[in-house]
C-alpha cells in the first residue's frame, strides 16, 4: 500500500485550486501530485500518474469534468470529488452516487465532511462500492443533455467575469478561443466556437458562418445579395455574412428569406 493518498486537482480557476490545496494541508495522508487549470493537460497526467483521488471541476471549456472522467476510465478507475460553481442540476445525483461534491465557493466545513467520508471509505476498503455508483452517475450524465449556459466565463486582467448570454450580440472564432461581443465591448473566452455553440441556448443563438454565432434577438435586419446570400445587421451595427451552409438555420427563425 502506498504511503500517501495521491491527489490531482483539476479546475480552470486557479483560486479554487489554491483553496482545495490549502484545505488538504492538515491531512498528512494526502499528497498533491499536480494541479491543472487545463482539462486536456490534466487528462494526460491522470492517465500517466493514476492518482488515487481527483478533485474535478465539472464546468470547464473544451473538455468538461464528465468528458475527462469518461476518457480516463478505459485506463484505470479513479475516485472523484466533484466541484461545481453553478451546475445545480447534478447536485442531487452527486449526493446519492458520488464520494462527494463541493459547491463553489468551497466552504471548509463541507470540504472536511467530504474528506472524512472519503477517508472512512478508503481505509475500510469500501471504495469499490462507491466507484460503482460513480460509474452509474457518469453513464447517466454523459447521456443527458446539459443545461444551456446562462453566462459565459471570460478572463479580464486578473479577474474572472461572467457575461450573461442575453447581453451577447455575436461570437467570433479566434483561433482556439472565441471573442464574445456585447454592445460595447469584446471579451476573449477559453472556448472553441464549435464547443461553445453546443452549450448556448438553442432557441437564442444560431451559427451563421464557420466564424460566427449570433444572438438572433440582436439581429435588426438582413441585406440580401445577388447570389442568394445574406448579410445580418446586428443591433451594434456590425454586419455579418450568412453563409449558404448555415442559411437553413436562419430560415427557421426568419421566414421568407
Amino acid at each position: 500500500m502506498k504511503d500517501k493518498i495521491q491527489v490531482i486537482i483539476v479546475d480552470d480557476e486557479a483560486p479554487a485550486i489554491e483553496v482545495i490545496d490549502t484545505y488538504l494541508k492538515p491531512y498528512p495522508e494526502f499528497k498533491v501530485m499536480a494541479t491543472f487549470t487545463s482539462s486536456k493537460k490534466a487528462l494526460e497526467a491522470i492517465v500517466q500518474q493514476q492518482p488515487d483521488l481527483i478533485f474535478l471541476d465539472i464546468k470547464m471549456p473544451k473538455l468538461n469534468g464528465f468528458q475527462l472522467l469518461e476518457a480516463v476510465l478505459p485506463h484505470y478507475n479513479p475516485y472523484v470529488i466533484f466541484t461545481t460553481a453553478f451546475d445545480a442540476y447534478a447536485i442531487q445525483a452527486f449526493e446519492i452516487h458520488a464520494i462527494g461534491y463541493l459547491l463553489k465557493p468551497i466552504e471548509k466545513d463541507k470540504f472536511t465532511k467530504a474528506i472524512l467520508y472519503f477517508l472512512e471509505l478508503y481505509h475500510s476498503r469500501k471504495l469499490e462500492l462507491v466507484y460503482a455508483g460513480i460509474s452509474s452517475l457518469l453513464g447517466e450524465q454523459t447521456q443527458a443533455k446539459p443545461a444551456p449556459l446562462e453566462r459565459i466565463k471570460v478572463k479580464e486582467a486578473r479577474q474572472i467575469v461572467f457575461i450573461p448570454v442575453s447581453e451577447v450580440v455575436y461570437i467570433e472564432a479566434f483561433g482556439d478561443y472565441v471573442k464574445v461581443h456585447t454592445a460595447s465591448k469584446e471579451h476573449v473566452a477559453d472556448y472553441s466556437i464549435s464547443g461553445l455553440e453546443k452549450e448556448l441556448p438553442a432557441n437564442q443563438f444560431r451559427r451563421i458562418h464557420r466564424s460566427h454565432i449570433v444572438n438572433i434577438q440582436k439581429i435588426t435586419s438582413f441585406i440580401p445579395s445577388f447570389n442568394g446570400e445574406y448579410t445580418a445587421v446586428m443591433s451594434s451595427g456590425v454586419q455579418l455574412k450568412v453563409s449558404r451552409h448555415y442559411k437553413h438555420t436562419i430560415l427557421q427563425d426568419f421566414k421568407g428569406l
